[in-house]
């Protein structure tokens, strides 16, 4: 078997193994970059699991990112179609009932703004306060562990700022000396 084939199997079978979840703009958990209008009123954003292998259980927090609270956004409510305990402010462990596989809405979370986000706002899946582990957790159909990876989402993004770039920032123009000043105490 060519090796190219043989690498390329080895990642196909690496990212099956994948889990996700992160607040989308869409049900389907294709877009990560949130919108922001109107800028006032109520805003849906949904929490999505991307779930190759299957799970039965998750466990974290999305909280509302402090750039969101500061221009006048806050919490209203969440919406479950599962069994759950908790919110998604504080923590909130969700049970499917049955092992689910693929992308799953797990759950939608009503925002009322009342003005427009800073741009480039990053909003971040984490781990469930309460979980001692400090990770995002959840079981697998076989009730094994699992630890899916927050993925990241931008409020607001513009040219300055990508929820698909690793870091959600985009490298921009710059001189040497702003460079050095990160790195220098």
């Amino acid at each position: 078997m060519p090796i190219t084939l043989v690498l390329s199997l080895i990642a196909v079978s690496s990212f099956a193994q994948v889990e996700t979840i992160g607040v989308c703009a869409d049900t389907g958990g294709w877009v990560c970059s949130l919108k922001d209008m109107p800028p006032e009123g109520l805003i849906q954003y949904y929490v999505v699991h991307a779930s190759f292998a299957g799970a039965t259980v998750v466990e974290y927090r999305a909280k509302l990112p402090y750039c969101m609270t500061k221009t006048g956004a806050y919490w209203l409510s969440d919406v479950n179609p599962w069994l759950w305990i908790g919110t998604s402010q504080t923590g909130v462990q969700i049970g499917y009932g049955v092992c689910k596989a693929g992308v799953i809405l797990v759950q939608t979370i009503n925002v009322y703004k009342m003005g427009l986000t800073e741009p480039c706002c990053p909003w971040i899946v984490d781990a469930d306060p309460s979980y001692a582990g400090g990770e995002i957790v959840g079981t697998d159909c076989n009730f094994n562990l699992i630890y899916p990876t927050g993925r990241p989402a931008i409020v607001n993004a513009n040219a300055g700022c990508d929820c698909n770039h690793p870091t959600g920032i985009l490298p921009t123009d710059t001189t040497w000396g702003k460079v050095k000043s990160l790195y220098t105490e």
